[in-house]
């Protein structure tokens, strides 16, 4: 069984940690816990305060209860980094100093506080270039600026700044969300070789693979498994087996005690009828019959005591035995049909020529000053798919995945595709496929036309809420000829019900927004044949992603979905990929 996690013998350890919003709603109540040497994978449920935690235990936040105890100072990566695009890229890895007071002393310089700075790092350089060809990154990058990084790469060189900096604690908060397959291996290979006590809050099941234990943030505990993901979940299996069978044990044994209550109330009153019909009958003297019934009702309520302490405690028994048993829900729901015939043209891409990827040139190596430059080796794109003369066509409820590396469009084209649907407007939503919307141009030179306007677009990060409206508000914006009463029978299938619906969004959890966020697309009206998601499953976790699958099972439009989680790809039951190259051109679409 998972254990409560003690405190000694910790290098990061917490004490009754509380934190309250201004508003004074709790955000973590009296968590106590602590995270051993190695690498943990810190997991729980959206709203659960996985990444409020991080930010106490590294001093982000000041808690209004408890303590936290850390042996060495603690680094600390958020999900989002706020970065100077004109930063040199050895300053985000951390050796920007250090490679400058170098150079000082190569130069001649003989000021000691250049060499305090250096210590005795004379390798620095070399260090340096080993880290960022461990992230998929040429050494020449030491010298350029961060506008040339994607997010994704920016988040891989702060991370192996941490590392080549040996930092003692390290905190990660989702490292993984903005990567592209690539760089999630090698972020994977980063953290199997971590040295030191590291954390990583993730959703990232392939991630989490690589660490040495999971803890679960959950009940106001933190529980922590041995082993990976895999692991966990087996644990989790068994422990959930176990409390569903100590629950139906529970539940019978309630109904017991029901039953032979009602037994011995059938008992109570058949003997007081008797003893009221004997005294009616007057078969004996007065205080004789007097004292018979004091007895009785004496005997009565001691047995009714003893039956309602047993009721009370299988009662207690059964709740107990139900707040071990996860609430896992499923999202049931039935959606309107979109209309999308197999042979409904949706979306024309007219491809580009492949052009060279000056990224993937060798770069020039020292030599003699008469040898001939290094040429760089063209790239060599695959063939598109020649479905109709260099066009990909996505027609009917297909089900297709967009993928990439970081930085090749996928966004944009889903941006393009979403911006030619809009310019068709509502006229065109019955229009047949001879119908276009605008023809617009993405990055890899490549043209959109949407032959619909039925298209919803689920963005990341979320946008098109209104903080201050409520749910069910927010839900009537988009499906404004559905009864109120429908709309809150649907939107309890998607596990938002009672009060939460007059709830503003701005109070809501990462996933309930969500949860909103997918309801307004699947009602809305009339029903979009063309869904587009952009990572959804970032900041997701296992149950909201679980229950994101359940809600497009029986969708019958079609999706494009841009993701890296090829787990869920797979849930999803993707039938097609189109993929991009780093300069966007469309590969294929097999």
């Amino acid at each position: 069984m998972s254990q409560t996690t003690p405190k000694n013998n910790h290098p990061l350890s917490f004490d009754r940690l509380s934190l309250s919003w201004p508003d004074g709603s709790p955000a973590i109540d009296a968590l106590t816990g602590a995270f051993p040497p190695g690498r943990t994978g810190l997991v729980g449920r959206n709203g659960s305060g996985k990444s409020t935690l991080l930010r106490l235990l590294a001093g982000e936040l000041a808690p209004t209860g408890g303590a936290v105890r850390a042996d060495a100072d603690v680094a600390y990566l958020p999900q989002q980094l706020t970065l100077d695009t004109e930063l040199p890229v050895a300053a985000l890895l951390g050796v920007d100093r250090k490679i400058a007071a170098l150079r000082a002393i190569e130069g001649g310089s003989v000021d000691p506080a250049d060499y305090d700075v250096l210590g005795d790092d004379w390798d620095i350089e070399t260090l340096a270039a080993a880290e960022l060809r461990a992230i998929g990154l040429d050494e020449g990058m030491l010298t350029r600026t961060l506008g040339g990084l994607s997010g994704g790469e920016a988040m891989l060189v702060a991370i192996a700044g941490l590392r080549l900096g040996r930092a003692p604690i390290v905190l990660l908060d989702e490292p993984s969300n903005n990567l592209d397959r690539d760089a999630r291996h090698r972020l994977a290979a980063l953290v199997e070789s971590w040295r030191g006590t590291l954390v990583i809050a993730s959703h990232d099941e392939e991630l989490l693979e690589h660490v040495d234990q999971i803890a679960e943030v959950r009940g106001g505990e933190l529980a922590v498994t041995g082993g990976g993901y895999s692991a966990y979940l087996l644990q989790l299996e068994r422990e959930q087996a176990a409390a569903a069978q100590a629950l139906r044990s529970a539940e019978s044994a309630l109904r017991s005690e029901q039953r032979d209550r009602r037994e011995a109330e059938a008992k109570i009153a058949s003997s007081l009828r008797a003893g009221k019909k004997a005294q009616a009958n007057k078969r004996a003297p007065k205080i004789l019959l007097n004292g018979q019934k004091a007895r009785a009702q004496v005997s009565a309520g001691r047995l009714r005591s003893q039956h309602d302490a047993r009721l009370a405690g299988a009662e207690a028994a059964v709740e107990l035995a139900e707040g071990r048993v996860r609430d896992d829900a499923s999202i049931r729901i039935h959606l309107p049909d979109p209309d999308v015939a197999t042979s409904r043209r949706l979306v024309t891409l007219e491809l580009a020529a492949p052009r060279a990827d000056p990224a993937r040139a060798e770069p020039m190596q020292p030599g003699p000053a008469h040898a001939e430059p290094a040429r760089p080796e063209p790239a060599r794109p695959e063939p598109a798919r020649p479905e109709a003369a260099g066009r990909l066509v996505i027609m009917g409820p297909e089900r297709i995945a967009l993928t990439g590396p970081n930085g090749s469009g996928k966004t944009t084209l889903l941006d393009a595709i979403a911006a030619s649907a809009q310019s068709l407007g509502v006229e065109g939503a019955g229009a047949g496929a001879a119908a276009g919307g605008e023809r617009i141009e993405t990055r890899g030179g490549a043209w959109v036309t949407a032959s619909t306007s039925r298209v919803g677009y689920l963005r990341q990060p979320l946008d098109g809420l209104d903080d201050d409206a409520s749910v069910l508000e927010n839900v009537q914006r988009s499906a404004p000829e559905t009864a109120a009463q429908e709309l809150r029978a649907q939107l309890a299938r998607f596990l938002l019900r009672g009060a939460v619906l007059e709830r503003p969004v701005s109070s809501l959890s990462g996933g309930e927004r969500f949860r909103v966020s997918l309801v307004r697309l699947l009602l809305a009206t009339p029903p979009a044949q063309l869904l587009l998601f952009d990572e959804p499953t970032n900041n997701l976790d296992r149950e909201s992603t679980a229950q994101l699958v359940d809600a497009l099972r029986d969708y019958r439009g079609a999706l494009l979905v841009v993701s890296h989680d090829e787990r869920f790809l797979g849930r999803l039951g993707v039938t097609r990929r189109i993929r991009l190259d780093r300069l966007g051109t469309i590969l294929d679409g097999v």
